[in-house]
């Protein structure tokens, strides 16, 4: 699962997510960095 959300505090946003596996838990991220950057 993973949960995308705007810090409240400061300027960033958070990534929550969980895997099986450390690798496909690294490439959801990467994945996830990277949609988010395309999109803001």
């Amino acid at each position: 699962w993973v949960l995308v959300r705007p810090s409240g505090t400061e300027d960033y946003v958070r990534i929550t997510l969980e895997a099986k596996t450390e690798e496909k838990a690294k490439f959801i991220s990467e994945t996830c960095v990277k949609i988010i950057k395309e999109n803001l």
